[in-house]
């Protein structure tokens, strides 16, 4: 491995990780706590696929309108808050220097939660887009997608003030859903929202949307925490490992 000269002691990893603390804990913890809410949210609109007279009476509790609560409450909640996590954590892990812009990230984290949390109660009471994986209400995406960014921008800072000039699939897994996911969002925003396309490509791009969230956001995210945690538990490296370039 090559490293970039420097004359600086190179920081311990319990330094590294204690410079990420405060957004890692407020990320890890929000994504628990929507991991719960989803489940709660799914275990009902279970119920209610073969009992479809259970809370009938409340149409706050509707099944098109809980399937697409936990739907939200997994994807933004669970997946996007840990994959966060992961990818700063790694980032700075792997790139040998402390976390940071942690204010930022910790603040950014904080309001995308916030902003969630009033799109699930804002689609439990009805104000839903009706496209599959993109159901939060018109009015949190904004917040949302500067929230993110804000976010984003603790692991980029973490990625290009790398000490190493050799870098690992980890963090080219972890890096790249932070460009990834403001693009889709954005554009799956403007074109479906906010200056709406019409007819059948209202439909292209709501699939293009969900296909870009599963495979180059939340999957990148999970191959990354793959990557590093493998040899780590099972003690041997990967096996061609140099594939991985062509992979990615």
């Amino acid at each position: 491995m090559t490293t970039t000269p420097t004359n600086a002691a190179q920081p311990e990893a319990s330094d590294i990780d204690t410079s990420a603390r405060c957004p890692l804990l407020i990320l890890i913890g929000s994504a628990m706590v929507w991991l719960v809410v989803g489940g709660g949210l799914a275990l009902i609109a279970s119920i209610q696929l073969h009992t479809p007279g259970f809370l009938a009476h409340c149409p706050f509790l509707t099944y098109g309108r809980m399937q697409a609560a936990q739907e939200t409450a997994f994807l933004y909640g669970w997946a996007i808050n840990a994959g966060l996590a992961v990818s700063l954590w790694l980032l700075a892990r792997l790139g040998g220097v402390p976390l940071r812009a942690t204010g930022l990230a910790a603040v950014g984290a904080i309001f995308w939660n916030l902003a969630l949390t009033l799109g699930v109660a804002g689609i439990l009471a009805g104000d839903l887009t009706g496209f599959s994986c993109f159901q939060l209400p018109a009015y949190v995406q904004p917040v949302m997608f500067v929230a993110y960014a804000a976010v984003a921008v603790a692991g980029v800072l973490a990625w290009t003030g790398r000490r190493n000039a050799f870098t690992f699939a980890t963090q080219w897994y972890a890096v790249a859903p932070l460009f990834v996911f403001p693009w889709v969002f954005s554009v799956a925003q403007v074109t479906l929202l906010f200056a709406p396309v019409h007819g059948t490509l209202q439909a292209v791009v709501a699939a293009w949307f969900g296909q870009n969230l599963g495979a180059l956001v939340l999957a990148p995210f999970a191959l990354a925490a793959v990557y590093y945690l493998l040899p780590k538990i099972s003690g041997r490296p990967i096996h061609h490992y140099d594939y991985s370039a062509h992979a990615f």
